[in-house]
């Protein structure tokens, strides 16, 4: 899968295409990156457009600084996206670092979208959320049984399983459906709480009120972590 396959797919979409098409993958200057992908979806101009920011070298972290420096560029794109592992190097650092991205973008009076890639977990979309994030994807909700309190693995059934017995794709098919039921519920309780600020329906929707709680914890510990560092500065 080359960038020249990609740009070919991206080619074949058509005005009846309800497409949001993300950038090919590229670690380089940022300036550079934005061209890349002006050329990525010069191929296909009915679409709404993701930029992926990547660090400058691969195995780095994304510097929200110089990302910054470049939001003018980044108004030709409908929405910005990051990846999870790229943030920072645990949850705390992740969420400052979408504090800042999100401030300093406001600044600049760009109000688009921020897309977090591998995120999709109850817990951490919440803590994102509340940083300044907007959209979330990732594959967990195929790995993961979302219906407990905790996050339980689905390739092994619990004691409670009422499908212990049963084949793996006959019993993963039916933890998939009960994950995108609570995922549907969980994002209109999101959108809710971004359009009121109200942690109400949060709570009444997930099966344990200590996701929530974790979730401000680390959201709490993130704003005190970010004003020190600005303090610094």
């Amino acid at each position: 899968w080359s960038r020249a396959d990609y740009r070919a797919t991206l080619a074949t979409l058509t005005a009846a295409t309800n497409a949001l098409v993300v950038s090919f993958d590229h670690y380089g200057p940022l300036g550079q990156q934005v061209a890349l992908a002006q050329e990525d979806f010069a191929q296909a101009t009915n679409a709404a457009t993701d930029l992926l920011v990547k660090p400058a070298e691969p195995m780095r972290l994304l510097d929200i600084g110089t990302v910054l420096q470049h939001a003018e560029a980044l108004t030709h794109f409908d929405v910005l996206g990051v990846t999870e592992k790229e943030l920072g190097d645990s949850l705390l650092a992740r969420c400052v670092a979408l504090r800042q991205l999100r401030r300093g973008l406001d600044v600049v009076d760009l109000h688009c979208p921020i897309h977090v890639f591998g995120a999709v977990t109850p817990g951490v979309m919440l803590a994102y959320l509340m940083s300044g994030a907007d959209i979330f994807d990732g594959l967990n909700w195929l790995r993961y049984d979302y219906s407990q309190s905790g996050l339980t693995c689905l390739a092994e059934p619990t004691v409670d399983d009422p499908l212990w017995d049963r084949p793996d794709c006959e019993r993963f098919v039916d933890r998939w459906r009960r994950n995108l039921r609570l995922l549907h519920k969980l994002q209109e309780a999101m959108r809710g709480y971004a359009a009121g600020g109200s942690l109400e329906q949060l709570h009444s929707l997930l099966p344990s009120q200590g996701v929530v709680a974790a979730a401000m914890r680390t959201v709490t510990a993130a704003a005190a972590a970010d004003l020190a560092t600005e303090g610094e500065r």
